[in-house]
């Protein structure tokens, strides 16, 4: 997913269950502001990852400050393992060796 750097990012995080939690993290930043169950009343601040219940959702906003690539996974890295790890890349970040 393409961004701007500096950019608000608003994510619409759930964790789908049906039996399993989750933590999402994007890693190199911070979550600003966090609303547990998407409700105003459940503020949090300053999270590097978001424990979730199975069907537990969330809405989470972060900025990322510098050009680059930022994955985003679970802390229940077996699902990692199995490929669930998304990417958000800068506009003007550099690409890898023989990326596109």
């Amino acid at each position: 997913i393409v961004v701007r750097k500096g950019e608000r990012i608003r994510a619409f995080v759930l964790a789908a269950g049906p039996n399993t939690w989750s933590a999402f993290h994007v890693v190199g930043t911070i979550m600003d502001r966090v609303w547990i169950d998407g409700n105003p009343a459940n503020e949090q601040v300053g999270l590097q990852s978001l424990n979730l219940s199975a069907s537990q959702g969330a809405i989470a906003e972060f900025r990322l400050d510098e050009e680059g690539t930022y994955p985003f996974v679970t802390h229940d890295f077996t699902n990692a393992a199995k490929g669930a790890v998304g990417l958000l890349r800068t506009e003007n970040a550099p690409h890898a060796a023989g990326g596109h």
